[in-house]
């Protein structure tokens, strides 16, 4: 297996939300429903959580779409280009 390097991050970055929930039983799983139902997919997914609050990091792979559901269903979010890098199951 071969490596290479992205000498610009422009070149192949990804869209990473940050959603901004309460800390609260069931936040999470109203998140992951709202894009089930949009058929959305999430790739990678981090979470911050302080005792008031969450920050929940996602990648997902229709992102344009994933955007209209956080809008529709009023979550606060951020959305920044990340490099993403996937791993061969033998890694």
């Amino acid at each position: 297996m071969t490596s290479k390097t992205t000498k610009h991050p422009d070149d192949g970055s990804v869209k990473q939300f940050s959603v901004f929930v309460e800390n609260k039983v069931g936040r999470l799983n109203e998140l992951v429903e709202s894009f089930g139902k949009a058929d959305i997919h999430i790739m990678a997914l981090c979470l911050v959580d302080t005792t008031d609050s969450t920050i929940i990091r996602i990648i997902v792979d229709y992102p344009e779409k994933a955007e209209e559901v956080l809008i529709e269903h009023r979550f606060a979010y951020d959305a920044v280009p990340v490099v993403a890098i996937e791993l061969q199951s033998e890694s």
